[in-house]
């Protein structure tokens, strides 16, 4: 499994953090966070040389203006984003091989029409996506939903408030577990604190789930943890979320990097955090690839590349190279039978390591010409969507080094 984040927003002052966790709820954009800063303290262990790749640019998408996202669909991948001409949302599969079909869409509502469509998740079966246009009087993001099959999606027209109006903050990622479909976000309930907040579908409508125990931002007398999503994936079905943690207390403010996992509390969706363990440095979980059994998260500690492996509540920080890790840049994380394949924005280039499964070490890993924006792995092949400093997105397949 695959994801990336981009991660939206910018550093910005302490202070100017605490403001927007506390009381951010007029419009609708990505979570503020403060700068990384400090020295990480990495794992002891031995880098490995350089792996030479070779990448393939496959066919262009047709009538593409804009590609924001890839995804796996069975043995299929779905690719997403505008169309040319009239413009609109745009949705096409194909094999990573030939050429590219389209997918019938079916839009229903004023934006849904002028949407891109910035997310997209299978399970092979069943796809949903959500769609994305700026409108309105306080120019906003106006979020709509879209589900199907791989040869037609229809828009499901939403109340206005689900997804956007006064509480809302941002929505993020998407991904299909074994109950349906979750989407990843955070909302402020009525002026509380910003916090992780999940959608789940129920047929063709969410029901949102903004105070789920454990996600929530909680405040006391003596300081308040702000939770702030990042990616989810899933691992054998089930969701697993990342992020990080804004700490508040005794006129301090760090980070931790956090991941989420779901737990049985009867009717109610509670999650619990697990912690990923840093020596210095405040830390974010920015992208996850799980297998059916274990995790692997990438973020920063610090500003630098930091890389956990994640089996149930147990936490090992793995060996990675000195690398830096810019805020507001994609990073992603591919699962696939040889281990995970990380990608790290650094200005108009990619940053492409190896975390073998195992105890192998990680290695660097040749990247694409440009930004890779989206990654999906399916199979043990990995496809990337990258940006060229024209502002052209194309999608390119790895291949060697058993990729």
């Amino acid at each position: 499994m695959a994801h990336v984040t981009d991660a939206g927003g910018s550093a910005v002052a302490a202070g100017l953090v605490l403001a927007l966790s506390v009381g951010l709820a007029a419009c609708t954009g990505a979570p503020s966070r403060p700068s990384s800063s400090g020295t990480s303290v990495r794992a002891a262990a031995t880098v490995g040389a350089a792996l030479d790749v070779h990448w393939e640019r496959l066919a262009p998408v047709p009538r593409a203006t804009a590609l924001d996202w890839i995804a796996p669909a069975g043995g299929q991948v779905l690719v997403s984003g505008e169309r040319t001409g009239a413009g609109g949302p745009g949705l096409w599969r194909g094999d990573g091989r030939g050429a590219w079909r389209a997918v019938h869409l079916a839009p229903e509502t004023y934006y849904g029409r002028r949407a891109a469509l910035f997310r997209v998740a299978s399970d092979g079966h069943r796809v949903v996506a959500l769609g994305r246009r700026i409108g309105g009087t306080h120019a906003n993001p106006r979020i709509t939903s879209w589900t199907g099959t791989s040869s037609a999606v229809n828009e499901t027209e939403q109340r206005f408030e689900l997804f956007g109006g006064p509480d809302a903050i941002a929505v993020i990622d998407l991904a299909m577990t074994r109950t349906g479909a979750l989407v990843l976000g955070a909302w402020s309930h009525h002026g509380d604190p910003s916090g992780v907040t999940v959608w789940r579908q129920q047929g063709d409508t969410w029901e949102r789930y903004d105070r789920a125990p454990g996600l929530r931002s909680e405040v006391t007398d003596v300081g308040s943890d702000l939770t702030t999503p990042a990616a989810v994936t899933t691992r054998a079905g089930e969701p697993v979320l990342v992020g990080w943690t804004v700490h508040l207390g005794g006129g301090k403010i760090g980070l931790r990097a956090s991941l989420w996992q779901e737990v049985a509390d009867g009717d109610v969706s509670a999650w619990q955090e697990v912690r990923l363990p840093t020596k210095g440095g405040d830390a974010q979980a920015r992208a996850v690839g799980c297998d059916d059994v274990s995790c692997t998260v990438v973020g920063s500690v610090g500003g630098r590349l930091a890389v956990w492996a994640v089996h149930g509540q147990t936490v090992r920080p793995v060996a990675v190279p000195d690398l830096l890790v810019p805020d507001q840049q994609p990073v992603s994380a591919s699962a696939t039978s040889r281990g995970v394949w990380l990608t790290v924005g650094a200005g108009a280039r990619t940053q492409v390591v190896l975390v073998p499964t195992g105890q192998d070490p990680v290695r660097v890993v040749t990247p694409p010409p440009g930004l890779v924006t989206a990654a999906a792995a399916v199979g043990d092949v990995v496809l990337v969507l990258v940006r060229t400093p024209d502002g052209s997105t194309s999608v390119w397949r790895m291949s060697g080094a058993g990729s």
